[in-house]
């Protein structure tokens, strides 16, 4: 396992396909068509090979593919473009204009997309209310007013995705890259599994939070997640 580049691992996070399906809600075999791309049929005798849509962040080992916290955020994104009824092609067209406009590997995991009307929009000038957006795939211009968010999730952004607090900001579980190798934990830095396992285990959300000197209600909400995980 290891980054495409080389460098370190800090602050990417680490998932499998597994893992990834169940904090995203995408299916393990979208995953894998997003990252490995897949072949079909054209005609008997004939297949034709889509390329991968994300370019992941982590090395394949052994025929074991791992998904980056930025692909996680992609995958997600793509897959709220697929819900809003946005083509195949037209997703894969978005994602390459993008990368050659926003010069980054993971443009979908910025904040600066929006969906209208199967379309995929990219986000020109300063956050007001009457911003223009420029679609992807016509090269055209429309007005935010239109238009609605692509991924109604709680991420924060600096460039990129940074963090992801996947039950909203109002509660204590927080995915971050740069913590824990991004497996989800509350805001004191537990793992939301290891509380999950205590209470597992007969413990008291009291007592587990006195042994972990954390909040209650950070432990509650951290066996929220888990019990949404496991459902």
């Amino acid at each position: 396992m290891g980054l495409t580049n080389g460098h370190s691992l800090l602050g990417v996070g680490i998932y499998t396909v597994r893992e990834a399906a169940r904090l995203t809600r995408v299916s393990a075999p979208r995953i894998h068509r997003l990252l490995r791309g897949y072949t079909w049929q054209l005609q008997p005798g004939i297949r034709k090979q889509s390329p991968p849509v994300i370019a992941g962040q982590l090395h394949v080992n052994g025929g074991q593919l791992e998904l980056g916290f930025l692909d996680m955020i992609e995958t997600m994104a793509v897959n709220g473009f697929l819900a809003a009824r946005v083509p195949w092609r037209d997703v894969r067209l978005a994602h390459k204009a993008a990368q050659e406009l926003l010069k980054v590997s993971h443009p979908f995991a910025t904040h600066k997309f929006k969906t209208g009307s199967k379309d995929i929009l990219l986000a020109i000038g300063e956050e007001t209310e009457s911003r223009t957006l420029l679609n992807l795939v016509t090269n055209q211009l429309v007005f935010e007013r239109f238009v609605s968010p692509y991924l109604r999730e709680a991420i924060d952004y600096d460039e990129l995705a940074k963090a992801w607090w996947p039950k909203g900001r109002d509660r204590a579980v927080v995915i971050d890259p740069a913590r824990r190798f991004g497996q989800p934990i509350i805001t004191q830095g537990v793992p939301t599994a290891i509380l999950a396992e205590a209470h597992d285990a007969g413990r008291s959300v009291e007592s587990i939070a006195r042994w972990y000197e954390v909040d209650e209600q950070a432990v509650r909400d951290a066996l929220d997640f888990e019990n949404d995980l496991a459902a």
